[in-house]
């Protein structure tokens, strides 16, 4: 039996939230817009990035590829996980022009994590 927060009723064909947090609840917040001065976000990228993928999971692309926009250039894994947010719309969409930018958002993905070993 699943535990009662991924259980998703019968009725409801959305996503169920992943753990104990809403999707409301994993992309609200200072992090969903950088700070004024541009700098990197007091929580630090990790948690950054673990939002990002609850969000991802929830199926809020928008918010998870929010998050990771200020890391994406510099942290492998947040590159990778901001490319995951373009391919999970070509689930939704199956349209080529967001399959083209999925393709080079993980080329670049392949770049940072070059350029970090």
């Amino acid at each position: 039996s699943m535990p009662a927060d991924v259980r998703a009723s019968d009725d409801d064909w959305s996503m169920p939230a992943v753990g104990n947090e809403t999707p409301e609840e994993a992309t609200t917040g200072e992090l969903l817009s950088p700070p004024a001065d541009g700098g990197i976000p007091d929580s630090g990228a990790g948690e950054v990035y673990q939002r990002a993928m609850i969000a991802i999971w929830n199926f809020d692309l928008t918010g998870a590829a929010a998050l990771l926009e200020p890391f994406r250039r510099t942290q492998p894994w947040h590159a990778a996980a901001f490319a995951e947010c373009a391919f999970m719309r070509v689930l939704i969409t199956a349209r080529q022009g967001d399959a083209a930018l999925a393709l080079e958002l993980v080329c670049e993905a392949e770049g940072v994590l070059d350029a970090a070993c």
